[in-house]
């Protein structure tokens, strides 16, 4: 096991165990503040080979038998899509593309842990469609976990003032203030549709994109996902098993997910901690896997793209 300060890359999830030339002095960076909680799990994770990234239980299928179970369906996706995506006005959806690729970053976990983790993210996110990046990257889906996570957001703020972008106060405040047991901070940077980024014009003190304009069906410029931050408070997260909290882990780190996400009836992750009865044990649902697919899946700058996702998941769900 790591001790208390540990972090791990998706370096480390490529050869293995072995440790980076740069690895003490990034983990020391971290630890020297004491601040960084190993994990207080006492039953091991569970294989990456075993049943959790095995397809998920017949219970998230559904049977049609007639065009009424159809347009059934249809309604409660449409429900899950838009109850727990964030779509702002006059701009595309967020997701991970090719110019800026995953790469992971665990910190605060046990190795045993903390190489599952890893692992099992990586698996979810190439199962979706997800972009991720080759040896030697520089960690931008970073996830920490900790028994003080207010001492923590004061630690990484020195270390990266950089780390919330040029987002407001008000919405700094909102996220270190929370108290939900897991918190995701995403950046996000626009670029031209076609991969290319956008011009900059200096106005002032401010720096404006002068991207592609937009056209009648698509958007000139797309949301991409730069790098995301995901904040684990070890003290609320105890009695959850690990496939949950990496499923959750997931499908906030890969999309870009509601504060107050409302899944409806959809059987999902995201139920974890507002209705954690019915939440998945399993993890990663079918629902939810369907819909990471459908976020990589569809176009990313066609303004229907959020119809299409619906359209792909019904598929996925009753083919």
């Amino acid at each position: 096991m790591l001790r208390p300060g540990t972090m791990l890359d998706s370096r480390t999830r490529r050869r293995g165990t072995s440790r980076l030339p740069d690895y003490r002095k990034r983990a020391a960076a971290l630890a020297a503040s004491t601040l960084l909680i190993a994990w207080a799990a006492s039953a091991a994770p569970p294989d990456p080979s075993t049943p959790s990234s095995a397809p998920a239980p017949a219970l998230d299928t559904v049977t049609i038998q007639t065009q009424r179970d159809r347009a059934i369906l249809e309604q409660r996706v449409e429900k899950f899509v838009s109850g727990i995506t964030r779509t702002p006005f006059q701009d595309s959806l967020a997701r991970w593309q090719k110019e800026v690729p995953i790469c992971f970053a665990i910190a605060g976990f046990t190795r045993e842990h903390g190489e599952y983790t890893l692992s099992r993210l990586s698996q979810i996110a190439s199962a979706a469609g997800a972009p991720l990046a080759p040896d030697h990257c520089k960690p931008n889906f970073r996830v920490v976990a900790t028994a003080v996570p207010d001492d923590m957001m004061t630690l990484l703020r020195q270390q990266s003032p950089a780390i919330f972008g040029d987002a407001t106060d008000r919405k700094i405040r909102q996220f270190t203030e929370a108290t939900t047991p897991i918190r995701t901070w995403y950046n996000v940077t626009l670029f031209n549709s076609d991969g290319s980024g956008c011009g900059i014009v200096v106005n002032g003190a401010d720096s404006v994109p002068i991207c592609q304009g937009n056209k009648p069906t698509s958007w000139g410029a797309v949301r991409d996902l730069t790098s995301v931050l995901v904040l684990i408070d070890t003290r609320r997260t105890k009695d959850i098993n690990w496939d949950q909290l990496v499923a959750f882990v997931a499908m906030t780190g890969l999309a870009e997910i509601r504060l107050n996400a409302n899944p409806a009836d959809a059987p999902t992750i995201l139920r974890l901690f507002t209705d954690s009865a019915n939440a998945p044990v399993q993890g990663m649902t079918l629902w939810d896997t369907a819909y990471l697919k459908a976020l990589y899946g569809t176009d990313h700058s066609a303004r229907t793209q959020v119809l299409a996702m619906g359209q792909s998941i019904v598929k996925d769900i009753a083919p």
